[in-house]
């Protein structure tokens, strides 16, 4: 299970982003709020660096995991370690780009592939959740996460939407 600010193929929202080498550089690429385990549960491939973990303080809203596209554009072969942030944070309290994945579609097939930056900010909550499940038994699996989904959260209505 997972959770993002976004779904993918909805057209994830750009933002100003900051990256520091000599100087502070502005950018705008897509940007999306996932949890921990959002690169696992889609599968989306690490080129470099690592994933999201709990088990570093700042990976809570001061780490990045980048994608191909966005390290192109930036014109570095191996960024890890970089210095960046949301165009809003200080100068002194960028974070760092602790991985690059591979490009993948994110917006919808309708658009090229475009930069993306993912980060964890749990505080700011998620708008979708995502459950990836064995597809032996789907009706079965489905009925289970509606019974839990009800028990957790009884004022919300469950809804789901299946793709694969």
């Amino acid at each position: 299970m997972t959770a993002a600010g976004q779904r993918l193929g909805n057209n994830f929202h750009q933002w100003g982003f900051k990256l520091k080498t000599d100087t502070i550089q502005g950018l705008t690429p897509s940007n999306v709020n996932v949890d921990y385990d959002y690169l696992d549960v889609y599968d989306i491939k690490l080129k470099d660096g690592r994933g999201f973990s709990k088990d570093y303080s700042t990976d809570n809203g001061y780490a990045f995991v980048i994608n191909e596209s966005f390290a192109k554009e930036m014109n570095m072969e191996s960024p890890v370690g970089v210095a960046v942030g949301h165009s809003w944070y200080p100068d002194d309290s960028l974070g760092t780009i602790i991985g690059v994945v591979e490009d993948f579609n994110f917006n919808s097939l309708h658009y090229d592939i475009n930069t993306l930056a993912m980060v964890v900010h749990p505080d700011w909550g998620y708008e979708e959740l995502s459950v990836k499940i064995n597809g032996n038994n789907i009706e079965a699996a489905i009925g289970d996460i509606e019974r839990i989904w009800n028990n957790l959260v009884p004022d919300w209505p469950f809804s789901i939407l299946v793709s694969g």
